[in-house]
């Protein structure tokens, strides 16, 4: 199903900035690369989740460009009940415009039961505990696990 709408932590209307360069540069936090806008609508995965009769997800994808905090923020229900088993996310270069850290995201997820780990060729590296050395701002992947409580 497809939805003409983004994830946040409220429902709200926010400009998107887009680039020429691709969709990879388009985000609400504008940067150098942003060329255009255009207003998009924001839902939380809680009140769609509600809305749509959604009672668990068992791999949530999120490619936000910067704003993976306040998406997650979103679904803070359906976090605290570990109704979602695992989430990817990418941390990088847009995290610098939004001024979210990988400590901000880390802690979220690990303060609502979730294990997380960077996602490698060879496989998954459980993070056992947040270091500084992990707000690296080239794109990287993860992968949180709900925890088995």
């Amino acid at each position: 199903m497809l939805n003409n709408f983004g994830l946040s932590n409220n429902k709200e209307e926010l400009v998107l900035y887009k680039s020429d360069l691709g969709s990879d540069y388009a985000s609400i936090y504008k940067s150098e690369k942003s060329d255009a806008s255009e207003m998009i609508r924001l839902n939380t995965l809680d009140d769609y989740c509600n809305e749509h009769t959604i009672d668990h997800i068992d791999f949530l994808k999120i490619d936000v460009e910067g704003h993976e905090l306040r998406c997650l923020q979103g679904a803070v229900r359906m976090l605290q009940e570990h109704k979602i088993k695992y989430i990817q996310f990418e941390f990088g270069i847009s995290n610098i415009y939004s001024r979210v850290f990988f400590k901000d995201i880390f802690d979220f997820l690990t303060n609502h039961g979730y294990e997380i780990g960077r996602i490698l060729k060879n496989g998954v590296i459980p993070i056992k505990q947040y270091h500084h050395s992990l707000e690296v701002f080239y794109t990287t992947n993860y992968l949180a696990k709900a925890s088995n409580r």
